[in-house]
C-alpha cells in the first residue's frame, strides 16, 4: 500500500461525501486506502458512508475524540508506506495525492517530516496553507505593529500566511487540513498530542519535528480546496465553544513549546485584544473563556 488518506469527521455528511468522491476521482497511478475516523456523528454520515463508499474502512468511534486523538487511531489502523491526513471539508481537482507522494520520494531535500500543499477556497484563491510558529512576539505585534510593518509580520510572525506563489519552501508548520508523511516519521514523534482536542494539534507536531530535525516543507505545485469552519453553530454571531477552544489550545501550546512563563504572558496578552474583537459579544462569557 502506497499511501493511507485519513480524514476525521464529525457532523460534516455532504463535506465528506464530496471528499471522498474527490478522492477516488482524481487520485490515479497509486496504490490507496481510506480511512475515515467517526467522532460520534449525529448527522447520519456513517451510514451514508457505508452506503456510497463501501471501500472505505470506516472506524466509528462512540465518542468525540477531537483531531489528534481521531488521526492517531486511523494511523494505527494504516497500512500505507505513507499517511496523508486530510479534512473532511476539503476537496480535491486534480491528482495531489501522486503529486505529493512523487515529490516526498524524489526529493533531494533530506529529513522531509512533513509535506503540505496550497490550500485555495472556493473559487480557487490562495487561502491559508502555512504559518510561522506562534510566539509572544507575534501576539505583542497584533497590537497594531502588524499592520506597519506588513511584510516583516507576514514573513516572519503570522502564523497564518496566504501564500500565491509557486516556490517550494521550508516553513514551520503547515495547516492540519491536509498533511501529507512517512509513517514511519509519524510513528518517530509519537503523533499528535493527545492533550489537544482541537486546534494547535498541527502546529505543536511540527514544532517537536523541527526540534528533532526534521523539515515542513510546502509544496504548492498542487492544490486543494478547503472549506474553512464547516462545523459548530453560533450563538450571537460567534461560536463560543469554538472560541474557548481557540484559546484553551493556544495556552496549552505555549505551556508545552515555550514553557509556563509563556503561557502565562500568552493568557494576558489575549485577553485585551479578545476584549476589542468581541466587545459586541456577551462579555461575561468572554472573560470565562480567556480567565
Amino acid at each position: 500500500m502506497d499511501v493511507s488518506i485519513i480524514i476525521v469527521n464529525y457532523n460534516t455528511k455532504d463535506l465528506i461525501l464530496n471528499c471522498l468522491q474527490s478522492i477516488f476521482d482524481f487520485t490515479l497511478g497509486i496504490n490507496f486506502e481510506v480511512i475515515v475516523v467517526d467522532n460520534a456523528s449525529q448527522d447520519g454520515s456513517c451510514n451514508s458512508i457505508q452506503d456510497k463508499f463501501p471501500q472505505v474502512n470506516l472506524i466509528s468511534s462512540k465518542e468525540n475524540l477531537g483531531f489528534g486523538r481521531a488521526n492517531n487511531l486511523g494511523a494505527k489502523e494504516a497500512s500505507g508506506t505513507f499517511l496523508f491526513l486530510l479534512n473532511s471539508d476539503t476537496l480535491l481537482f486534480e491528482n495531489s495525492i501522486k503529486i505529493l507522494k512523487d515529490f516526498l520520494e524524489n526529493s533531494n531535500e533530506q529529513n522531509i517530516g512533513i509535506v503540505g500543499c496550497k490550500l485555495v477556497d472556493s473559487n480557487k484563491n490562495p487561502d491559508i496553507s502555512y504559518g510561522n510558529f506562534p510566539t509572544i512576539y507575534q501576539e505583542i505585534f497584533e497590537y497594531g505593529l502588524s499592520k506597519i510593518f506588513k511584510k516583516y509580520f507576514k514573513n516572519k510572525l503570522s502564523p497564518a500566511v496566504i501564500d500565491g506563489g509557486s516556490l517550494i519552501k521550508k516553513v514551520d508548520y503547515v495547516m492540519g487540513a491536509d498533511m501529507f508523511m512517512k509513517k514511519e516519521v509519524f510513528e518517530a514523534v509519537g503523533g499528535f498530542d493527545e492533550d489537544f482536542f482541537l486546534y494547535y494539534e498541527e502546529t505543536e507536531i511540527c514544532f517537536r519535528l523541527n526540534s528533532l530535525g526534521y523539515k515542513i516543507i510546502w509544496n504548492p505545485n498542487t492544490s486543494i480546496i478547503h472549506y474553512i469552519g464547516a462545523s459548530g453553530k453560533k450563538q450571537d454571531g460567534i461560536n463560543y465553544w469554538i472560541l474557548e477552544q481557540l484559546q484553551k489550545s493556544k495556552i496549552l501550546y505555549y505551556k508545552k513549546c515555550h514553557g509556563n512563563a509563556a503561557a502565562s504572558i500568552a493568557k494576558y496578552i489575549t485577553f485585551p485584544k479578545a476584549l476589542i474583537k468581541y466587545r459586541k459579544f456577551d462579555m461575561r462569557k468572554i472573560f470565562r473563556i480567556f480567565f
